[in-house]
């Protein structure tokens, strides 16, 4: 049964399927989440030691989403998780590390990008390059989880009664990125009939409370 709550929830989701919008869950957004298996824990921030960044789902570019989100052009991270820089169109690249679960200074887990011997990369600012450090996950703290918390576009990340929406309207509101999703294919009048029950619902809930 649904309450108030979950009525707004649905119809917010229903209309963004309708009219150009895409309501999408947590596997569909532009980024990649990664689950750590031992715990459950399910983050898409890779923390480097001056920036946090994501990895695209579409094409598995690294981009910066500290500041303006910048993609990282010539990067890609595979399956195992390992980086390459310096890739051309036939994904000749260059190995760069790889990213994994550690700890931070809190003692909480969260993503690493992080050379062979454990310590975290540092990103250059003007080329983008990973750069060597001795810092290790351990000595940073506060780090993120959730890419919501940074993405450009907030539009793209709404909270309503603590549930994070994912929605793509299609446009690009953002002077950053401009990444597209892929829709889901819901047929018109399946949502029409959907929104129709569930307003029928609501009217007789409100005419049995008077």
């Amino acid at each position: 049964m649904l309450t108030k709550s979950g009525s707004k929830a649905m119809l917010a989701a229903l209309v963004g399927l309708l009219f150009g919008g895409t309501t999408v869950s947590a596997q569909f957004v532009p980024w990649t989440t990664y689950l750590d298996f031992e715990t459950g824990i399910e983050c898409g921030v890779i923390n480097a030691a001056n920036a946090e960044l994501v990895v695209l789902s579409a094409t598995g570019e690294l981009v910066i989403i500290t500041g303006r989100d910048t993609i990282l052009g010539g990067t890609f991270v595979d399956d195992n998780l390992s980086v390459f820089i310096g890739c051309d169109a036939d994904l000749n690249c260059f190995p760069a590390g790889f990213i994994d679960y550690d700890f931070d200074g809190d003692g909480e887990l969260s993503l690493w990008w992080m050379a062979l011997n454990g310590t975290v990369f540092d990103i250059d600012e003007f080329t983008g390059e990973p750069l060597a450090t001795d810092f290790l996950p351990f000595d940073f703290f506060g780090t993120p989880c959730d890419p919501c918390v940074l993405w450009d576009d907030q539009d793209a990340c709404f909270v309503e009664d603590d549930v994070v929406i994912i929605i793509d309207d299609g446009n690009d509101n953002s002077d950053g990125v401009s990444v597209s999703l892929c829709g889901m294919g819901v047929p018109a009048s399946f949502g029409m009939t959907m929104i129709g029950l569930m307003f029928m619902g609501l009217t007789q809930r409100s005419r049995r409370l008077r």
